[in-house]
């Protein structure tokens, strides 16, 4: 498994470290989703960037994860920081979650669902029409309940 990603930004702060921005011109993830890991993105960026991942930058702490929300409006720009207590506790959570995620897809008896958790899937997706979730719910139906839709 190699996870990449693709920084939108990264600064040095004064004191070395390294701050992570990622533009939106939409909502940027809600606390609640980015604390449950529904929203991974910064995290795993962090984690990359710790660990020397973006080539181009050294490996250094983080001391900034932010979301900054770009639009036409007013206020044009609006900084959504990442909150967290400890930095590298939170890096070591997710670099062990990580790799619990890639050992349990790792093994061949894990099935790759489309849509694990329904209840959390996005309100949009790119690839929802090539998903065909909704031939797999007949499929999976008896023909009378087939017929009675």
């Amino acid at each position: 498994f190699i996870v990449t990603a693709i920084a939108d930004r990264i600064d040095h702060l004064n004191d070395n470290r390294l701050a992570i921005i990622d533009y939106k011109t939409g909502a940027p993830p809600t606390a609640f989703d980015i604390e449950n890991g529904y929203a991974p993105q910064m995290w795993l960026e962090a984690l990359i960037a710790s660990k020397n991942g973006f080539g181009n930058q050294p490996a250094s702490d983080v001391g900034y994860l932010g979301f900054w929300t770009v639009s036409g409006g007013h206020p044009p720009l609006k900084e959504t920081p990442v909150k967290y207590n400890d930095m590298p506790q939170a890096l070591s959570q997710t670099e062990e979650g990580l790799t619990r995620v890639i050992a349990t897809f790792n093994n061949e008896h894990t099935p790759y669902l489309a849509q694990p958790n329904p209840d959390a899937a996005p309100r949009y997706s790119d690839y929802l029409h090539l998903e065909r979730i909704q031939e797999w719910i007949f499929e999976q139906m008896d023909i009378g309940e087939k017929d009675t839709l």
